[in-house]
């Protein structure tokens, strides 16, 4: 066991380290893009201007202006930053969880996705996996990331989850923090079968356990609560299943139309 400890132990250190490379990697190919995409608008621009031109007589100076006005309007995207060290190893033992809980589960349909996080639903898979909970019927709980509306509880309060990471707290009526939101990667919502196309969500994610994140959503409103699982006393708040999903990393959420408009800020409550 010591041995198998200390081999687990290297891998998981190179892991981390080829991982950090591949980052950097990327961040030098995304940096590449940005420059070369920043030099054809430039030059497009310049062109443009001096075809407008004509036999006029051209100015450099405003020439110099266009081209980089043009270059200053090319998307510069996310910059591809490596997680810390503590957090790669605990994605790591996060999908031992999930690998060994989705093992007791018959159906696909009751499986975890290894893509998400969400600190009590793990705590729940470890207390089936050592018996101290009777089995669930389904994936408990297999929901996104909660990265910025904490989930509903039966009192009605919206307290973050303890020891929850990764998450964005949202305002009391709902919607998310105007700096969260004023960005320059936007905060698009695609239909749930364009999310599994792009792996963010699996397909029986999406068939079982895409409800709404907006914890003041109407249409969940009108329905009743419901058990956490099979003999279980614990009950969830009122949800509603929708298909469209906010794949922006500061999000990875479920919404109906209306209610991603009101936590996005594009429609008053």
């Amino acid at each position: 066991m010591p041995i198998f400890k200390e081999l687990f132990k290297s891998c998981c250190d190179q892991g981390y380290v080829c991982y950090k490379r591949i980052c950097e990697l990327r961040e030098a190919a995304r940096v590449q893009e940005v420059k070369a995409a920043e030099v054809k608008a430039t030059n497009d621009a310049i062109e443009a201007a001096k075809r407008a031109a004509g036999d006029a007589p051209i100015d450099e100076a405003a020439l110099k202006a266009v081209g980089t006005l043009a270059a200053a309007s090319v998307p510069k995207g996310t910059v591809i930053e490596p997680m810390p060290h503590l957090d790669f190893l605990e994605a790591i033992a996060e999908g031992f969880v999930i690998e060994a809980y989705n093992s007791t589960k018959k159906h696909q349909a009751q499986h975890m996705s290894l893509y998400d996080y969400d600190l009590p639903r793990l705590e729940r898979a470890l207390e089936e996996l050592r018996g101290d909970k009777p089995p669930s019927h389904a994936a408990t709980g297999a929901r996104p990331r909660d990265v910025g509306i904490a989930p509903v509880t039966p009192t009605t309060t919206h307290t973050v989850s303890k020891g929850v990471k990764r998450r964005i707290e949202a305002d009391e009526d709902g919607r998310l923090p105007e700096s969260k939101l004023d960005s320059q990667e936007k905060h698009p919502l695609i239909s749930g079968e364009d999310a599994v196309r792009l792996n963010l969500i699996s397909e029986g994610y999406r068939k079982t356990s895409m409800y709404c994140a907006y914890k003041h959503c109407p249409i969940a409103a009108k329905n009743a609560e419901s058990k956490c699982g099979t003999a279980s006393k614990n009950v969830e708040a009122p949800r509603a299943k929708c298909q469209c999903y906010c794949p922006h990393p500061a999000c990875k959420r479920a919404y109906h139309p209306w209610c991603y408009s009101v936590v996005h800020r594009l429609t008053e409550p």
